[in-house]
């Protein structure tokens, strides 16, 4: 009888150290769902990541035909900018992390977008609160030249609140937002080439 007890006290304990451990992921970063094939990984791996910060608090709705909310984000390599600034050209806006598999694997088909549409189309990459050190090496190991935003205190995140992370809006030249993705397939270039089109009245 006593080592059941101990036992059972023992698989009590390991089942408390566990959930204080998932509680505690969910309180960083940007988030993970269920969805489409993508979904993220949190650091250490793992099905479901972490709930975006400030989930909710966004006073504007984040949907197709609706304003973008407008935002300021410090850009990696120095400077801001605003969501505004980029007004008469489509802008896609990414939510991504290092740590997040199908965020880097759809990285570069943002590049070869920022290439295929330069001049029509601004790719703006809002890294999900981690270090500028860490993002800057990651951007300069890879060569990618698109605006990369450091949304290391969630400013951002809370105005366009997702359950999970690659996240993609697409907005028009006149800042309305015409198309949304969360999560990232094998071949995200021709899905997001169709939006940025559509956006752009081609």
């Amino acid at each position: 009888m006593g080592s059941q007890m101990k036992r059972r006290k023992l698989l009590v304990c390991a089942a408390v150290v566990l959930a204080y451990a998932a509680a505690l992921a969910l309180l960083s970063g940007c988030g993970a769902g269920e969805g489409r094939e993508g979904q993220i990984a949190p650091p250490g791996g793992g099905e479901h990541g972490a709930k975006a910060d400030g989930a909710g608090e966004t006073a504007t709705k984040v949907e197709v035909g609706y304003a973008a909310p407008d935002f300021e984000v410090e850009l990696l390599g120095g400077g801001s900018a605003k969501l505004s600034d980029y007004r008469g050209r489509a802008v896609l806006i990414n939510f991504w992390a290092t740590w997040c598999g199908p965020c880097v694997g759809e990285m570069p088909d943002l590049q070869r977008l920022s290439e295929a549409f330069e001049g029509e189309l601004a790719v703006v990459a809002v890294n999900c609160s981690e270090k500028e050190e860490k993002v800057g090496a990651f951007i300069s190991d890879n060569g990618y030249t698109f605006d990369v935003g450091l949304d290391e205190g969630g400013a951002v995140q809370k105005k366009y609140p997702t359950n999970g992370i690659p996240y993609t809006i697409i907005v028009d030249p006149a800042g309305i937002i015409t198309a949304i993705h969360l999560g990232a397939s094998s071949d995200m270039f021709s899905v997001y080439e169709k939006d940025i089109n559509a956006a752009l009245g081609k």
